[in-house]
């Protein structure tokens, strides 16, 4: 028996006959105050990639005559994270049929629970996304307006473990969102589109700020004993470094 045929027949034993159970990529909005201000939807597909850097925050500085400029620590900067997602519709908007199309697909609603999965509305989706980056407004003191921050939003990446405390839900600054519009229909309105987001973590909230170490990004994680372990030791580096 080959290899990759054992390890196939493993993986059905495992997994079982329908696979392993899918889990959504979901996103709402809050403000300052921990109050929901764009209510949580969920993205039609998962991102092909998921980009992830994390700056340390040391800081070179130049010591006059040496060999090597030294280090000093300022702080360090939190996760960025960037993906690209896509939302699209098979079938046309019921408001758009016309002719012969209207008469015999009439019955056929693709925001129904049963197509909405083909069919997210496209152009309301990525408006959504955009309001992330938009300020809010209120009401003040004689009828002035008041703007208020964009929204904070609360991502939820089940599996990816990318929260400092080894979960998957984690809150962000979203810092840019691209949209490319793909293809459309006769009349114009998008069928498929693209959305590019690039974010920050964020670490404080209404409740305080929760500061995050190495112990929470390493030894916390549940399988961090599962890594194997190497066989450096202090003193084997350079003059006993």
């Amino acid at each position: 028996m080959s290899l990759s045929l054992a390890a196939s027949i493993a993986a059905a034993i495992l997994e079982g006959p329908e696979g392993m159970p899918s889990a959504d990529l979901e996103i709402m909005g809050v403000n300052s105050k921990n109050e929901e201000i764009l209510r949580p939807v969920r993205f039609q597909y998962w991102p092909e990639t998921v980009q992830v850097s994390s700056d340390s925050g040391w800081n070179p500085r130049e010591v006059p005559g040496s060999s090597h400029k030294l280090k000093q620590w300022g702080g360090s900067s939190g996760l960025g994270i960037s993906f690209e997602v896509s939302v699209g519709r098979d079938m046309m908007d019921p408001d758009d049929r016309v002719g012969t199309r209207k008469l015999f697909d009439f019955a056929i609603n693709p925001y129904e629970a049963s197509h909405i999965q083909d069919n997210y509305p496209v152009e309301a989706f990525y408006r959504y996304m955009i309001a992330y980056t938009q300020p809010g407004r209120t009401k003040g003191a004689g009828g002035s307006q008041i703007m208020t921050p964009p929204p904070i939003a609360i991502l939820s990446m089940p599996g990816l473990a990318l929260a400092p405390n080894g979960g998957d839900v984690f809150w962000a600054t979203i810092n840019n969102v691209e949209l490319t519009v793909q293809a459309c229909w006769p009349n114009g309105r998008p069928r498929l589109a693209s959305i590019a987001l690039s974010m920050d973590q964020m670490v404080q909230s209404s409740d305080g700020v929760f500061w995050a170490d190495q112990v929470d990004w390493a030894e916390k994680h549940p399988r961090y004993a599962n890594i194997p372990q190497g066989a450096l030791s202090k003193g084997t580096g350079p003059k006993g470094f």
